[in-house]
């Protein structure tokens, strides 16, 4: 009876194995990345004679990037590099992204894809986050994913990634795992903020009798706003608070500029003022 129990428990150990060629995200519901909230990384089962380690790297075209802009979107390469031991016939891996700190625990990065034909994504039930990982056994070493940043104000994004060497044998005897970690924090640019004070300031009335409103701005982005008039002269110089309002009625009709400077006293947008008196 005990040796038709162990041949029962080797097939299924067997079956184990061989299922996470799919990934174990998919094939297992698990992650394994060695990020916040997951009890187990590839190393505990792919620990043997391969030795190799994992390189993450964030690409913008032909750029390796330190820092992400909000919304833009890039490439992420996981490599699995072969640093000791035999050479492994395959490799496999799996990456998930959390907007949060290195070694803290966040909400996970939704826009993962595959960019590379042996990478898929796939979604755990029980933590409900998003992995990208192999698509079977691979004979490359390089794994491609894209990723769209998040928005404006997520703050740092920390990239988890474990990647295996294999000998093709069908089970985890002499392969070998590794794991590494990659933050990037926001990159705040003034075109960042640029864009997206183009997209939510307006002023109004406009055209309007002088006494202009401000609305769809953030005061932790913009600190302060000059007026010019059609000759560059400054005709009011004005710090931004929680009402801001531009007071024109002093001064004759005609075209005005507005100039929306951030903390740093950067010019962010310039905004075109039509003051027109009401005639009866």
């Amino acid at each position: 009876m005990n040796h038709i129990y162990s041949i029962f428990s080797a097939i299924v150990l067997l079956v184990l194995l061989m299922s996470n060629k799919g990934g174990r995200a998919f094939q297992e519901n698990e992650g394994s990345t060695g990020a916040p909230g997951e009890p187990v990384y590839c190393k505990n089962c792919h620990n043997a004679n391969i030795v190799v380690a994992v390189d993450i790297f964030v690409i913008d075209g032909k750029d390796t990037v330190k820092t992400y802009i909000p919304e833009k979107n890039y490439n992420v390469h996981v490599v699995i590099r072969p640093t000791g031991g035999p050479a492994p016939k395959g490799y496999g891996f799996q990456l998930v992204g959390l907007i949060a700190p290195n070694k803290q625990s966040g909400p996970d990065i939704k826009t993962l894809t595959a960019g590379s034909q042996n990478v898929k994504t796939a979604t755990t039930t029980s933590t409900k986050r998003l992995y990208a990982e192999h698509n079977g056994n691979s004979s490359t070493s390089t794994f491609i994913v894209n990723w769209q940043a998040p928005a404006l104000g997520s703050g740092p994004v920390t990239f988890y990634a474990a990647g295996m060497g294999n000998n093709a044998n069908n089970d985890s005897s002499g392969d070998g795992a590794a794991k590494n970690s990659l933050q990037l924090n926001e990159k705040v640019t003034t075109a960042t903020i640029h864009d997206k004070a183009k997209t939510d300031l307006q002023v109004f009335p406009n055209p309007g009798p002088g006494l202009f409103y401000c609305s769809g701005f953030d005061s932790d982005k913009i600190k302060s706003l000059s007026v010019f008039d059609l000759m560059g002269k400054p005709v009011c110089n004005r710090e931004f608070n929680q009402t801001p309002c531009i007071d024109l009625t002093e001064q004759q009709d005609g075209i005005y500029f507005v100039q929306w400077k951030d903390l740093n006293g950067n010019v962010l947008r310039t905004s075109k003022l039509i003051k027109r008196t009401d005639r009866p």
